[in-house]
């Protein structure tokens, strides 16, 4: 069975820097790279959907001063009581993600860019 760390890497490219391994406790902090952060966003979403099975998690970010300029790295604090509960976070971490998207018309009071003759929205205005 994959590890929960190496579920982590392999989703969002997540990089370890610190962790505490206990046996009904893991805390990790670590870095993620700005390209894979939708991912991890879509990542939050499946795991509270899944929190509650046995386990349940908290995720944050955790600030701290690197020289004169505050950096901050992502802190994932997993929590079970039940056998096999690692395994159980980590297939859920490596879950398809299903996205869905609709569009929804947002009404105005009025057209704030109406088009201008020539077919074009906006429109220089003279002082």
């Amino acid at each position: 069975m994959t590890s929960i760390i190496d579920a982590l890497k392999l989703r969002i490219g997540f990089e370890p820097v610190d962790q505490n391994d206990e046996e009904e406790q893991l805390r990790l902090l670590g870095r993620v790279p700005n390209s894979k952060v939708p991912a991890l966003l879509q990542l939050v979403v499946i795991l509270h959907q899944n929190a509650g099975r046995g386990w349940d998690l908290d995720i944050s970010k955790s600030y701290f001063p690197r020289g004169n300029l505050p950096v901050y790295a992502w802190r994932f604090i997993f929590e079970g009581t039940e056998d096999g509960w690692k395994d159980k976070v980590a297939a859920a971490i490596m879950q398809p993600v299903h996205v869905e998207t609709g569009e929804i018309r947002i009404h105005g009071k009025r057209d704030l860019n109406p088009q201008n003759n020539r077919g074009k929205g906006a429109t220089a205005t003279k002082a």
